[in-house]
């Protein structure tokens, strides 16, 4: 949105006495922010006016040609390519050093003489557009200023000429999205003249004088929440033109085009109000109702179509509100007016509406119907019902004013369908003082507030605050509100700096954030990359994972992708893996966060989750992927100083589990901590990712952390050498590691410490359903050597035990 000074200043008494740039910081640190400025007379600075004397054809190109144009002070030649030039022309000309846009696009740069096919140009005869006074009718077309006064004479600066001494203000919408009385020009003068400390004034509002005849007109609310106050009344005999060059200026100044005069005073008076109207021809009105005496009904539409002033069709719903005329829809209110009762050159009677509409339901509208317009902007921030008629006032004003002979035939039609009540709330003093660190007198307070038209009453120590209609209307709510405004008029800079108090009892630490921060620097380390996705999954997802269907689906979901609140990581994590895989055929992911588990209580089951996964397109062996995820936990334990976890084959695999490569995670004492799998071959499938072997992990980090940390006792070096001898042993393709693992250690009382280094697998060789498995074992004593009877009596009790399993040692 753009701001005109000189349009603010006419709603301030007294000069104001501060430069562009001050009142854009204090506009920015009181009120809202400001983008930028641009002002008129420094970029139409070294353009004036000049007079073309003569015209000649370019000897070297056919659309060019060669002015004597004066300037003043002397005559110039110009190469120009307009194609509307004419002697004696009065027009602008950017002499040397002056900043203009190239045919009115990109960046200003700074004219120099120069030669254009071989002949001098000292300047350029411009368009509006080249200097930033709007895009002409065609973009040949130099400004022709013919039309000003007979005093203006070559070599006036420009900004002279035109009056084009103002500066225009950019605000984005985004930063007054919470103050609807800033979207016209006399809610910023209002703020200005707070800011810095002026008289604001309203702009004078002559009485509108109708005859006492009663409407020719019925308007009727069939749905009240629509509609909050709807203000019209009947002009006639007036004349569809031109507007006045002033309201254009204005209109154009702002980055609106100007229309005709119907349309650019109700433009205007939005811009000067905050106030969206609309104007119907009255004629076609009761055209459409086949009546005179139209009856114009509130409403919601049915299915249909309709065609808005800007000529496009749009599909309406049972949630589009609508102003309906005999069955047919003449404008969807707050958003656009339509082409059946749009205003035109022929247009001689107009039902003019000023009217406030609720905030929400032409939010709605509008989204649904990808339809935005100045006014639906507006309308969304909920307006104040108590603007209608000063804003009615303002139009028929300007109408009136262009056209004399114009009257008001019928009485001004008011009805207020949702009364706003008056707001008003205590405001402590000392509560004032204790929130923004002042020591302001409830005098001090009240002058502010007054400054902004809240009305205030004083007491003692506080004061009873009356909020403006125009603030009350979801702005100003709570007290809290009250102390903002005084706190930024006042002006923070002023507030002097202070440390808060801080306690010296440091915060209780969160052990299960310190846990996880822990967790994701060892598996980093250790090559993993970690992945966060919503906590949410599809039908189709739970089908594709084959996971049960207990599930808690979300009522008010986002999308189809995210309809059931996730009890498990893999789809999310196998959704990873699909769109990587192609790129990188060994992945290995992470991820912490929360599962939920239905419960018979109001809310779920929460739990704190690590999720690990490793995929693989090139493995080898059957289940590489599985010893790597298990290899990776290890450590992690390890690294952790937890007591001492196993892994044990599952005996009843889920549908997504591998059925021969699944084990649980667990405790020495049986508890659960998570499951280790290789993910099944089908649901691998069903995310289409060909050829690719993947194990998952799922442990509880809630659990670990109520683990208790292993104690770490210190034990001195031993004194005596090691013996070490291997051993490898067949066993059935059932018999597991830790069995062996366990029946190994507890062998012999020398054995110290056993380690896997092969597996093999051969059914020539070994037999089918066999494997063997070759060990390191470790043997020490603390107190003597030991003997080579020792090593004898170790490996005997070690192959005793292996076949006591039922394996097979080979080579004894």
């Amino acid at each position: 949105m753009h701001l005109s000074l000189n349009w603010i200043k006419r709603f301030i008494k007294d000069d104001l006495k501060v430069s562009a740039n001050e009142l854009q910081e204090l506009v920015s640190t009181k009120v809202a922010e400001l983008e930028g400025y641009e002002s008129q007379v420094e970029l139409l600075e070294k353009i004036v006016v000049g007079q073309i004397i003569d015209i000649q054809k370019h000897p070297n190109a056919d659309k060019l040609s060669v002015c004597q144009v004066n300037v003043g002070k002397e005559t110039v030649q110009i190469v120009c390519g307009g194609t509307n030039l004419e002697k004696d022309m009065l027009t602008a000309v950017a002499l040397p050093g002056s900043r203009v846009r190239w045919h009115g696009e990109g960046d200003l740069i700074t004219l120099e003489a120069t030669k254009l096919r071989g002949e001098k140009s000292h300047g350029m005869i411009c368009t509006s557009e080249e200097i930033g006074l709007g895009k002409p009718e065609d973009d040949s077309h130099i400004m022709n200023l013919n039309h000003l006064s007979k005093d203006i004479k070559p070599g006036l600066p420009l900004s002279e000429a035109l009056q084009a001494n103002d500066v225009i203000f950019e605000i984005d919408n985004k930063s007054i999205t919470n103050r609807p009385d800033l979207w016209g020009h006399i809610g910023f003068a209002r703020e200005i003249a707070a800011i810095t400390d002026t008289q604001f004034q309203y702009p004078k509002l002559s009485e509108i004088k109708t005859e006492d005849s009663p409407t020719p007109y019925t308007i009727k609310n069939t749905h009240e929440e629509i509609c909050k106050r709807f203000s019209s009344l009947i002009i006639q005999d007036i004349k569809v033109e031109e507007s006045p060059e002033n309201i254009k200026q204005d209109l154009e100044k702002v980055g609106l085009k100007a229309i005709n005069n119907i349309v650019d005073a109700l433009n205007h008076t939005m811009l000067t109000t905050g106030q969206p109207m609309h104007a119907y021809d009255f004629d076609k009105i009761r055209k459409i109702a086949n009546s005179e005496n139209p009856e114009l009904s509130i409403q919601y539409a049915s299915k249909g179509k309709f065609t808005g002033i800007d000529e496009q069709e749009y599909a309406l719903t049972p949630e589009t509100p609508v102003l309906m005329v005999n069955q047919t829809p003449v404008c969807i209110l707050g958003i656009m007016g339509g082409q059946n009762t749009q205003v035109d050159e022929n247009t001689t009677t107009i039902l003019l509406e000023s009217a406030t509409f609720t905030d929400s339901i032409v939010r709605k509208a509008s989204q649904k119907l990808a339809l935005r317009s100045d006014s639906s902007q507006r309308f969304e921030k909920s307006l104040d019902p108590n603007q209608t008629l000063p804003a009615l006032q303002i139009a028929t004003q300007i109408i009136l004013k262009q056209n004399p002979k114009a009257k008001l035939p019928s009485k001004l039609d008011d009805q207020y369908f949702q009364p706003q009540p008056e707001l008003s709330m205590k405001l402590e003093t000392e509560k004032l003082n204790s929130y923004l660190g002042t020591q302001m007198t409830t005098q001090q307070i009240s002058g502010i507030l007054q400054k902004l038209e809240f009305k205030t009453k004083e007491g003692d120590k506080e004061l009873e605050v009356t909020i403006p209609s125009f603030r009350a209307s979801k702005d100003i709510s709570i007290y809290q509100d009250l102390i903002e405004e005084v706190g930024r008029i006042y002006g923070y800079d002023k507030i002097k700096t202070t440390l808060p108090e801080m306690s010296s009892t440091p915060p209780v630490p969160n052990q299960l954030r310190e846990q996880e921060n822990k967790v994701r620097q060892l598996l980093m380390a250790q090559g993993l990359t970690e992945t966060k996705n919503y906590s949410f999954y599809s039908e189709d997802d739970i089908s594709k994972s084959i996971l049960s269907d207990d599930h808690i689906k979300v009522k008010n979901y986002l999308s189809e992708e995210q309809t059931h609140m996730r009890t498990h990581f893999l789809p999310s994590l196998l959704k990873n893996i699909h769109q990587n895989y192609k790129n990188n055929p060994s992945i290995s992911l992470y991820e912490i966060g929360r599962t939920y588990h239905p419960t018979q209580e109001f809310f779920p089951a929460e739990e704190e989750k690590l999720a690990l996964i490793h995929a693989d397109s090139t493995e080898s062996i059957d289940h590489e992927t599985f010893f790597e995820v298990k290899g990776w936990l290890e450590n992690l334990f390890q690294e952790l100083n937890l007591p001492e976890i196993i892994f044990q084959t599952t005996k009843d695999p889920e549908d997504y589990e591998h059925p021969n490569i699944t084990a649980e995670i667990k405790t020495t004492d049986g508890q659960i901590l998570g499951k280790i799998f290789r993910v099944h071959p089908s649901v691998i499938k069903n995310y289409g990712i060909k050829k690719t072997k993947a194990t998952y992990a799922e442990v509880n980090l809630g659990l670990l952390l109520h683990l208790s940390e292993s104690t770490t006792l210190f034990q001195e070096l031993p004194k005596f050498p090691d013996m070490e001898f291997d051993v490898s042993v067949i066993v059935d393709d059932e018999t597991t590691h830790q069995l062996i693992l366990e029946t190994l250690q507890e062998s012999h009382k020398l054995v110290h410490h056993v380690e896997l280094f092969d597996v093999f697998e051969d059914e020539q060789k070994i037999g089918k359903g066999k494997k063997a498995c070759a060990y390191r074992l470790t043997l020490r004593s603390l107190d003597r050597t030991l003997t080579d009877e020792d090593l004898s009596s170790a490996q005997k009790a070690c192959y005793d035990a292996l076949q006591k399993i039922g394996g097979v040692v080979r080579g004894s």
